[in-house]
C-alpha cells in the first residue's frame, strides 16, 4: 500500500498535525497544496526532519475543490493506494464531500485527519455540485473573483517556495 497525507492548505498549523501524522507513518509522502508563507512550510518540514524527497509542494489551487481537482494528478502519478487528508475540523465534511466527488472510481481509500475545532460550519452545496460537475464533464466551474483574488498570492509563494526548494537540505 502507497500512502499519501494531503494537507490542505489554508491553515498554516494543519501542517502540524500532518507532521504529526508523518511520524506515524514514515513512509508516506506528503503533499501540500497551496499552503500560505512557504517559507514558514520549509521550516516546519526541516524542523521535523522531512526530506525533500518526501513532500510535494503545489501551489496550485485556490479554494477546496482545486485542492483536489490540482493534486489528483499528483495522487495517479504516485500511485497511491491511501491518502490521509488534513484539514480544520469544520472543513471535514465538506472536504469529504469533495474529495470523495473528485477521486470517484480512482481506487483511492481516503480517511480525513481533522485538525483544530469545529467552530463553524461551511456551505457545501455549491461544492459539492462544482466538484461533481467537474467529475463528470472535466469543466471546472469557479467564480472568476475568488481565483483572480487568490492567484496572484498563491503563484507568488510558488516561486518562493522553487527558490527555497534549491537550498532545503536536512
Amino acid at each position: 500500500m502507497k500512502k499519501a497525507i494531503l494537507e490542505l492548505g489554508g491553515n498554516i498549523n494543519r501542517l502540524d498535525t500532518a507532521l504529526d501524522l508523518a511520524k506515524k507513518s514514515p513512509n508516506a509522502l506528503i503533499i501540500i497544496s497551496s499552503e500560505s508563507d512557504p517559507k514558514e512550510c520549509l521550516q516546519k518540514l526541516k524542523a521535523a526532519g522531512i526530506a525533500k524527497e518526501r513532500f510535494i509542494l503545489d501551489y496550485n489551487a485556490w479554494d477546496t475543490v482545486t485542492n483536489f481537482v490540482k493534486t489528483l494528478p499528483i495522487i495517479k502519478n504516485e500511485e497511491i493506494d491511501e491518502l490521509y487528508v488534513v484539514t480544520d475540523l469544520f472543513h471535514i465534511q465538506r472536504s469529504r464531500i469533495i474529495c470523495e466527488s473528485v477521486y470517484f472510481n480512482t481506487g483511492v481509500k481516503t480517511y480525513y485527519i481533522p485538525h483544530g475545532t469545529d467552530d463553524h460550519k461551511e456551505s457545501i452545496w455549491y461544492d459539492m455540485f462544482r466538484s461533481i460537475f467537474w467529475r463528470f464533464t472535466g469543466y471546472l466551474w469557479y467564480e472568476p473573483n475568488v481565483k483572480n483574488a487568490r492567484m496572484s498570492q498563491i503563484e507568488a509563494d510558488g516561486r518562493l517556495a522553487k527558490e527555497l526548494l534549491q537550498n532545503y537540505e536536512l
